[in-house]
């Protein structure tokens, strides 16, 4: 897929953008935790054919963007805030759709950004408390201790749909991001911005 990679300064901090393909409408990807753009380039790719993609790496996630965290307290206003920044910053006329995975599903209900028409949200995070189930609490524990590819795909096996493998490329990600990367997950309760309206 042609594409650019831009590292530009979103809401003062350093955030990466993969961007792709063109025309009138513009979608904007916003992936969820542990997940930089470029664990999204098959759906990027599909993207691409059709609109104008940005997807970004989210700050203090693994990936391009900045490793700084973002306090707990606040942190989706901060978010909501970036995503907006983000937005204007990449968009000069619209209609803008935010499509958003787990957190970044989060981060797109918290954002207000009057150019957003649609958003799409795939497993959305913040909608309810985290509820953590016994299996994949025993597998992401044995993916945090263990560090390897196999406690990755086991982890990534629970989390898919039934009949469904997960990416070669994403079980590698996984590995490394065990290996390399405080993660943190939860981005609590969400408060849905009031914007116009949306579907």
């Amino acid at each position: 897929m042609p594409h650019e990679n831009v590292l530009t300064s979103v809401h003062d901090v350093d955030t990466h953008l993969v961007i792709a393909g063109d025309g009138d409408q513009t979608v904007v990807v916003v992936p969820g935790t542990n997940f930089p753009a470029a664990a999204c380039l098959p759906l990027l790719t599909a993207m691409a054919g059709r609109c104008r993609v940005v997807a970004a790496d989210v700050p203090g996630q693994p990936g391009l963007s900045s490793v700084e965290r973002v306090a707990a307290a606040g942190r989706l206003e901060w978010y909501s805030q970036w995503l907006t920044s983000l937005i204007e910053h990449t968009t000069t006329h619209g209609p803008v759709t935010v499509l958003g995975h787990s957190l970044g599903a989060a981060i797109a209900l918290a954002c207000d950004s009057p150019l957003v028409d649609h958003q799409v949200l795939v497993s959305p995070g913040g909608l309810t408390r985290l509820r953590i189930t016994p299996r994949l609490l025993g597998t992401s524990a044995a993916w945090l201790l263990r560090r390897s590819f196999r406690a990755s795909a086991r982890l990534l096996h629970t989390m898919h749909a039934p009949g469904h493998a997960a990416r070669a490329e994403l079980v590698e990600w996984m590995a490394l991001v065990a290996r390399h990367v405080r993660t943190s997950a939860d981005p609590g309760g969400v408060t849905i911005a009031a914007t116009g309206q949306r579907s």
